[in-house]
């Protein structure tokens, strides 16, 4: 919430988005089924990338191409959504890559698949902006592209295809990139190889 957050801002104060307003949530308990239905979706595309396919990659090749694998294949699956960009390509890889760093260094798949559920809710359910090129709905603020600065707003596509989230994306893969792995007992710590 606080990474789409930062998207936000930057990109309102940059004119690229406007505020519209603040939305009366008249069904509460559709913004509840929302937010499960982008838990279901967010789960099952971490479950299929970073638990999946960069495990089993990574179990024949290099974690960094296990890592480049992944995140590729996950911004390709996007590329029929309307909108898609060369920006769009950029920061779906650089999203992909920060999940599978989340699950690097955290050892488990369920704090990037929240990650990746609550991104797509706040864009869509709670700031009121496309999620990949989708329409959401109902949503708790309204902001809408400005027409201005696609480069920074992401134009159709939403947030995503714009600069203000790989700003803020690649400033989250540094700080992931930088801590160090969780680790449980001295033998994980002596194991440690990212």
């Amino acid at each position: 919430f606080a990474m789409m957050g930062a998207v936000v801002l930057i990109a309102w104060f940059s004119g690229a988005i406007r505020f519209e307003g603040i939305q009366t949530v008249r069904h509460p308990i559709l913004m509840i089924l929302l937010f499960i239905g982008w838990m279901i979706q967010g789960f099952s595309e971490e479950l299929s990338f970073r638990g999946w396919l960069m495990t089993s990659i990574g179990t024949h090749h290099s974690v960094w191409a296990a890592v480049a694998i992944s995140a590729v294949s996950f911004a390709v699956m996007h590329c029929g959504n309307d909108g898609f960009s060369i920006f769009a390509v950029i920061n779906l890889i650089l999203f992909g890559i920060v999940t599978a760093l989340y699950v690097l260094r955290t050892g488990s798949i369920w704090g990037a698949a929240a990650m990746h559920s609550i991104w797509n809710w706040a864009q869509g359910n709670f700031f009121g902006m496309q999620v990949s090129g989708i329409p959401t709905g109902s949503t708790v603020l309204q902001f809408s592209q400005s027409g201005k600065s696609e480069w920074i707003g992401g134009g159709t596509f939403g947030l995503e295809a714009g600069c203000a989230t790989t700003i803020v994306l690649l400033i989250v893969a540094v700080i992931l990139l930088m801590s160090r792995r969780q680790t449980f007992n001295k033998e994980d710590e002596a194991n440690e190889t990212i």
